[in-house]
């Protein structure tokens, strides 16, 4: 028999008012008779002679022998133990809280605190309010923040005919204003920053389905991610746990902004249980939703030594027990008083139980569609509803099957990008999210942070809006659909009367590349003490839209469609040309197009090299291919560094890979000690990341080999539009000598940098790689350290004063190199950032320069601003296809540090010199054709010139 649910908010009283209340229920029903007595007849004669007569019978009857006539049994007291029970049958009545009417008259937030917030008006803004589906934008609108919430958004009259008291006012000179972002996968706390082994909780592998786990319990308040993760405007998290298990844990919604109470619960939003105020500290529940994190796939398989049948059992096992659980529980509850033995519990499957009441939001790891399948069957089966599912990279591919979910379809949370970094996210797609949003799918962009730096997740929306979605649907990617996701749209992702007052002013439209907030707000609380900002009149305007005509092959072809070219031509006539930055002996060049009108503005070529800019003719255009790219422009190739993109396909997929090269400090192998690895030996080709970077402007890379220890060989340079190593797919069989030197090493920096001393020195035995640092100490060959501390950068130069003052050295990495920027002018040490936005994800990192708002410039700005070489890498390979992005993301927020020219330099020319590349005589140089801007998002490659090649591929 099931229990009737009832709806809350539930006010759990303490356990002795309760007991008085059952106790005042069990009292005797009040003597009618006393309450309203009758009046006395006992006088008259007739009631006397009655009484008479009733004595002679009384007297007669007395000398019967008695037996006693059984009557109603006393009902005994309710044990204590059944009185618990009957509470708890109370408690699992309750269901979460209708919001309905959460907001009327709402006027301070149950997060608020007095002590630190002021009411603000902010006004002459432009604000995307997130209301009518996200299509509505107000434009010179005042917005009223008091009490922790939004009081009104409207005209600057309505709004301020509500001011009251003492108010703030900020003129936001027509900056755009949003919701804060919401980002509804996120590791922060749980995986703080820096990495260390001390703040690692992310995972229990103590079993395989923990549900009863919490990452509350593991949330670092001292994540120093957490001001950079707030500094781009995310007000909300969702804390998962890891995916290491096939169910991980209980997780967690927060605010990462300082309360007043310095604690994780102090964090949490809704929080299901609260500590009841009492002497005793109870821990009662609130009646709020509660979230747990389940995982399917290669995650738990990988841990457990097991397969998705193992996973899939594993849930169907303890589901089954939670549901005889929750049977035995509303049989309990139907008899009521009339039980004699407890309420049937256990503290390791009550979750359980209330995801089968519906009390849980339940986020769901799975990639792949027989992920999906397993997951609608079990739903089915022990109906309950899944909320979203994460990492739905084949979401886009099984859309009917994602809408025979019991209870509906989940929500999609997916990367813009990232991809095929494992098998299950192979098939992904730029695309999925446009599918996903046309077919009905409430769709969100996530993190995973530290996967991708939460810090930039409003970058993943712009992603969506370059592949399709318009303004709306990208924005609300990260704003409105994660909220409704978590079932907390009745507080979260508007701005609008009764929200919470988490609000964010940007320095440019939300989906221009770059844009960086000016202030956040969180409960009304500005997060920004000290914000650095740019001007960006110029960005202001919603970006040209994106396009999502990929779509249909992405699904005809199941996640692999054709990348390559169809069309090669030798000559073309590009119209609509209106500047060329090409590369003239060492930099690049910017040259503005001649002509009268657009489509006079042409650049012909002839053979795959550029033959005239301007106002070219032709006598037989019949042999030319035409392209017009409406007034965008042609650039040189770009140049992709840092990954293993060249010798690997799918990085946790050893067979996709060349392995790893022995490391001759660590490995003793007399043979192998005598070799340098080369990586043109191991080169690998037609890779699926390397056709995307081709396709967006990437025409060279260079990789090292795949280290295991300090020393990580001799780089070399390819094509990546090339089909084998004998397509011209080599374009420079050496290029530079690679090491690393990381805490994570087996040897110390001080071993390390005396080993290389040595070399340098030529104090070693004779050898192949004794032979190299000969080359390098005269500086024909580049030595690039993969390095990140300050310290061993002091060193390095040190190393390089004494030993081989004319050595190339070059750091990769250098998140500390701005404490050094003048030495390693002095030195002449060049740096490649890698990644481009920094992140202080480990402890050598940690001092790194946030950029805006945090900072007033970047690093890759501050380093050039310096009078420092510096050129921009990745560190996995999916990052190649963005190359142009992070380049793009410079120029913008570099505050004329970089012009076009000098900032294209940055993955071209720059990368060419650091990392030891010949370069091509001009004519024989790579180059892009772009429609549109390739200095801002929105920019479409028509047509690529590989290295030396004497055609031109035509996308």
């Amino acid at each position: 028999m099931s229990t009737p649910y009832k709806r809350g908010p539930i006010h759990l009283s303490s356990s002795s008012d309760q007991q008085k209340e059952l106790d005042v229920e069990s009292l005797p029903i009040p003597n009618t008779t006393k309450d309203h007595p009758v009046k006395s007849r006992w006088n008259s004669p007739l009631h006397l002679s009655g009484l008479a007569i009733s004595l002679l019978i009384l007297g007669y009857f007395s000398h019967i022998p008695y037996f006693p006539h059984p009557g109603p049994t006393p009902k005994p007291p309710i044990s204590d133990v059944v009185n618990r029970g009957l509470q708890q049958c109370e408690a699992i009545k309750i269901m979460p809280p209708d919001t309905t009417h959460f907001r009327v008259n709402r006027t301070v937030s149950d997060r608020f605190e007095s002590k630190n917030a002021k009411p603000v008006l902010l006004k002459n803004a432009t604000v995307w309010t997130g209301r009518d589906a996200g299509e509505e934008i107000l434009y010179g609108a005042s917005v009223y923040l008091r009490g922790g919430v939004v009081v009104s958004v409207g005209t600057e009259t309505h709004v301020r005919s509500l001011l009251h008291g003492a108010v703030e006012e900020i003129d936001v000179e027509g900056r755009w204003v949003t919701p804060g972002i919401v980002d509804m996968h996120s590791h922060a706390g749980v995986d703080a920053s820096p990495s260390l082994r001390g703040s690692d909780d992310t995972n229990s592998v103590a079993a395989d389905v923990n549900p009863y786990l919490m990452s509350i319990n593991g949330f670092n308040t001292h994540d120093a991610a957490a001001e950079w993760i707030i500094s781009g405007g995310v007000t909300t998290n969702l804390i998962l746990p890891g995916s290491a298990t096939s169910m991980g844990g209980q997780a967690f919604v927060v605010k990462l902004r300082k309360t007043e109470i310095d604690s994780p619960a102090a964090l949490m939003v809704e929080p299901p249980f609260v500590y009841d105020g009492t002497a005793n500290q109870s821990f009662v529940r609130t009646g709020y939703k509660r979230f747990v994190k389940t995982a399917f796939g290669e995650n738990p398989s990988r841990v457990f030594s097991q397969t998705r049948l193992d996973s899939i059992w594993h849930l169907r096992q303890k589901f089954q027990e939670a549901s005889n659980l929750k049977q035995a529980q509303d049989d309990w509850c139907a008899r009521g008083e009339e039980n004699t033995d407890q309420f049937p519990d256990d503290i390791t499957q009550e979750l359980l139980v209330d995801i089968l009441r519906g009390k849980v939001n339940v986020n769901s790891h799975s990639y792949e569609t027989v992920d999906y399948n397993n997951l609608a069957q079990l739903t089915n089966q022990f109906k309950f509803h899944i909320s979203t599912i994460h990492h739905a990279h084949e979401g886009y591919l099984t859309i009917p099957r994602l809408k025979q979910f019991y209870g509906g379809p989940p929500a999609a949370a997916i990367f813009a990008t990232n991809a095929r970094y494992k098998l299950e996210s192979f098939r992904g797609s730029e695309y999925a999210p446009y599918i996903l949003t046309e077919a009905g799918i409430l769709t969100t962009c996530v993190s995973d942070h530290p996967v991708l730096n939460s810090q930039h997740l409003l970058f993943e929306a712009q992603q969506t809006y370059m592949y399709g979605l318009n303004v709306s649907a990208a924005l609300q990617t990260v704003i409105g659909n994660p909220a409704q996701a978590l079932g907390l749209d009745h507080r979260l992702g508007k701005v609008d009367s009764g929200f919470d007052a988490d609000i964010v002013v940007w320095d440019s439209m939300p989906l221009q590349l770059g844009a960086r907030p000016v202030q956040v707000y969180i409960d009304g609380i500005a997060q920004l003490k000290q914000p650095r900002t740019v001007l960006k009149p110029h960005l202001q305007d919603v970006p040209p839209a994106g396009s999502a005509d990929g779509w249909k092959t992405a699904l005809e072809t199941r996640g692999d469609p054709p990348l390559r070219s169809e069309i090669e031509s030798k000559n073309v006539i590009f119209t609509g040309v209106t500047s060329t930055y090409l590369r003239t002996e060492d930099q690049i060049r910017e040259l503005h197009v001649q002509g009268n009108s657009l489509k006079e503005k042409r650049v012909i070529v002839r053979n795959g090299q550029i033959a005239c800019v301007g106002e070219c003719a032709v006598e037989q255009e019949k042999d030319f291919e035409f392209i017009d790219l409406k007034g965008g422009v042609i650039t040189a190739g770009l140049l992709t560094y840092g990954s293993y993109l060249g010798l690997m396909e799918i990085r946790q997929e050893p067979s996709t890979t060349d392995g790893k090269i022995p490391d001759p400090l660590t490995e003793s192998n007399a043979y192998l000690s005598m070799i340098v690895p080369k990586g043109a030996d191991g080169a690998l080709f037609d890779q699926k990341d390397q056709l995307i970077a081709y396709k967006n402007g990437v025409t060279r890379g260079v990789v090292h080999p795949i280290e295991s220890g300090v020393f990580e060989g001799i780089s070399y340079a390819y094509d990546p539009s090339a089909r084998h190593a004998l397509d011209g797919g080599i374009l420079q069989r050496e290029a530079a000598l690679h090491i690393k030197i990381s805490e994570g090493s087996k040897l110390s920096s001080a071993a390390v940098i005396g080993v290389i001393r040595k070399l340098l020195l030529g104090e070693t035995e004779k050898s192949d790689l004794q032979r190299y640092f000969k080359k390098i100490a005269l500086g024909k060959v580049p030595l690039v350290v993969a390095v990140d501390r300050a310290d061993l950068m002091a060193s390095l130069i040190n190393l390089k004063k004494e030993a081989a003052p004319g050595m190339k050295l070059v750091f990769d990495g250098a998140a500390e190199a701005w404490l050094l920027a003048s030495e390693l002018k002095k030195a002449d040490i060049g740096v490649i950032v890698n990644p481009a936005k920094a992140f202080p994800g480990t402890w050598d990192s940690r001092r790194s320069l946030p950029g805006l708002p945090l900072s007033n410039m970047s690093l890759p700005a501050y380093l050039a601003d310096h009078g420092i070489k510096v050129g921009l890498g990745i560190n996995e390979e999916w990052m190649a296809r963005n190359t142009r992005l992070d380049m793009a993301w410079e120029y913008t927020n570099a505050a004329g540090v970089f012009t076009k020219a000098s900032a294209l330099e940055l993955v071209t020319s720059n990368m060419e010199d650091l990392l030891g590349l010949s370069r091509s005589a001009a004519e024989d140089a790579s180059w892009v054709a772009y429609e549109g801007n390739p200095f801002a998002l929105q920019a479409t490659v028509r047509a690529v010139r590989g290295e030396n090649r004497p055609y031109v591929h035509i996308f």
